[in-house]
């Protein structure tokens, strides 16, 4: 992309560098919906060939921000302190909107494999998100979690001014039953169901709700995308980030491959019974977290074993679940003392005398 793109049909065309102009919603909030449209439209690698060493380094210093505060509190925004390129780079030659957008993408994708990144920078990026929602009207609060993550959302009369005191904003709560268990926001007590104010098949919000609500969601719905990238490859251009933030990242402690030999033994002998224990505790996490397989890879090692394709879906949310928590399958010592019924299940001679 060596000449001049704009969204605009009126651009510079004439202009030789880059400018393409990225609209300030999506500066702020690039996981919205529309943000796919322009991605379609400006692909990442032809941008990123174009300012590549600028927006390179603002992956860069996102990455370092999730790092550095894994467990960051997505609510606690003024303790953030996220910056834009051009502010700590000093650099105003390049178009800051364009290496905010798009080195966004790129810090996704440098973390989707690691599941300690995943979560710190779905942490951290959604309190730099938050600093902005805080900030807008109510009715583009409403606008802003509808297109994110399909919440449905209406604001009582008298909720267009201010955003405290006694306005009120209520989502129909089978809505709201939904979206807060598709990105898993009711492991959190705060959002069950039960914990809000429910009334007439609503569940009613102040506006400082509505603001933590958002937050919230931002951080399930990265996971979830991320998640949902792992089984793509990573870019070329986006290597050198995941080689240079491996080493960085903290690892569980060592432990003996030896607990997990049975494994191998099991994989010689198909099971008919006990499959779902089988798929969930042992064999999901031992093609992700043992063998180090990425998500489709694992979702078919696990299946070619079963030779049942109505387990698919089940094999994929176990695989899932392991790549993001790091789970390790049980050893052969666990089975033994905690777990009777798997060992009742596994063939003989699987498991050593």
């Amino acid at each position: 992309m060596k000449e001049s793109i704009s969204v605009s049909e009126t651009g510079l065309a004439h202009e030789s560098r880059l400018a393409l102009n990225v609209d300030p919603k999506l500066v702020k909030y690039p996981f919205l919906r529309s943000a796919r449209d322009f991605l379609l439209s400006y692909p990442l690698d032809e941008v990123v060939e174009s300012v590549y060493r600028p927006i390179l380094d603002q992956a860069r210093y996102r990455l370092n921000l999730a790092i550095k505060n894994p467990n960051f509190d997505v609510q606690n925004v003024r303790m953030l302190g996220y910056q834009p390129y051009e502010r700590w780079s000093k650099d105003t030659k390049n178009p800051d909107d364009v290496i905010e957008f798009y080195s966004y993408f790129v810090a996704v994708l440098a973390s989707k494999n690691e599941p300690f990144l995943t979560l710190a920078l779905a942490r951290t990026e959604a309190a730099r998100a938050k600093t902005f929602f805080v900030k807008e009207p109510i009715p583009q609060m409403v606008a802003l979690l509808k297109e994110a993550a399909g919440l449905e959302l209406r604001a009582q009369q008298g909720a267009e001014r201010g955003g405290g005191g006694s306005s009120v904003i209520t989502c129909p709560f089978e809505k709201y039953l939904e979206v807060t268990t598709e990105y898993e926001l009711t492991r959190d007590a705060r959002w069950q169901l039960v914990n809000t104010r429910l009334a007439g098949g609503l569940v009613y919000f102040t506006v400082n709700d509505v603001k933590d609500l958002f937050a919230a969601l931002v951080q399930g719905l990265m996971i979830a995308g991320m998640r949902s990238l792992r089984s793509a490859p990573v870019p070329e251009f986006v290597q050198s980030l995941v080689e240079e933030f491996r080493p960085l990242i903290p690892r569980a402690p060592p432990r003996s491959r030896t607990q997990f030999d049975y494994i191998k033994r099991l994989l010689e002998h198909p099971i008919t019974d006990g499959r779902h224990r089988v798929i969930w505790l042992i064999l999901a996490p031992y093609f992700t977290t043992v063998k180090g397989m990425d998500e489709a890879s694992a979702t078919d090692a696990v299946l070619s074993y079963i030779g049942d394709a109505k387990y698919k879906q089940f094999i994929r949310y176990n695989v899932r679940r392991a790549m993001k928590g790091g789970l390790f399958p049980l050893s052969e010592q666990s089975i033994r003392q905690k777990h009777p019924d798997i060992m009742a299940v596994l063939p003989k001679g699987v498991l050593t005398k």
